[in-house]
């Protein structure tokens, strides 16, 4: 008659250990059997191409909040303008799509749950501040260079749009150097042109252009970046 087949080795009774007793190990860890299979670190590949669509999302959309706060929407909320209302309300319209698609291409960022919220939000917050400092400046008046220098609308909203995608896609914190080419790029050549008395035409085009060239720096920053992942899949 054959012998009947031995047990499985978690079923095999353990030197000092009492039927039925979960086993352990003497410093307390569980036996190999039993441990816990530990989170995987996620697929490098994937969040790279999320990386991409939303940044470029990012982009389409903060390309539409930025025409719309430097238009003709702080004027009107100022009250110095007459035009019609209708105006008004496909302006605001515009801006607030355009706003929602700069949530969703954060809220799709492959980065923490909290900071995709976090940048979510700031970079709200920062629209509606530059909404209401830009119309106040209407009312009140600036300096030409306190005006380009400290309430740019474009340096602003593009730092804001550029740290926020940063956030939400969690990059290592040298990635963050790009935000330097609002600095670099934005300021100097704002002002120059502000001094040169450059049409407001012309000047909106090359403004519109810059943005889109210093958010494609961020844009290829960030999506580059590489994290270092632990064992147990958390970011270091």
């Amino acid at each position: 008659m054959p012998a009947a087949p031995a047990p499985p080795p978690f079923q095999q009774p353990i030197p000092g250990v009492a039927p039925g007793a979960h086993p352990v190990d003497p410093q307390g860890a569980p036996w190999p059997e039993f441990a816990a299979t530990p989170p995987t670190a996620g697929d490098p590949a994937a969040d790279r191409r999320r990386r991409w669509l939303s940044g470029a999302l990012g982009i389409v959309g903060g390309f539409v909040v930025v025409s719309t706060v430097t238009s003709q929407l702080p004027v009107m909320l100022s009250g110095v303008s007459n035009l019609p209302v209708g105006y008004l309300v496909l302006t605001l319209v515009q801006g607030l799509f355009g706003i929602a698609v700069v949530v969703v291409a954060f809220l799709a960022a492959p980065g923490p749950m909290a900071s995709r919220g976090i940048a979510a939000g700031i970079f709200v917050v920062v629209v509606v501040v530059v909404v209401v400092l830009q119309a106040v400046r209407m009312t009140t008046g600036a300096h030409p260079v306190v005006a380009t220098l400290v309430f740019n609308p474009w340096a602003w909203l593009v730092l804001a749009g550029g740290f926020g995608w940063l956030l939400a896609v969690r990059v290592p914190p040298k990635a963050y150097l790009s935000l330097l080419a609002v600095i670099v790029l934005f300021l100097p050549i704002n002002f120059g042109l502000m001094m040169a008395s450059v049409e407001a035409p012309i000047n909106t085009l090359v403004m519109q252009a810059i943005s889109l060239a210093v958010a494609a720096v961020i844009l290829i920053v960030g999506a580059r970046a590489r994290h270092r992942v632990a064992a147990w899949g958390s970011p270091v």
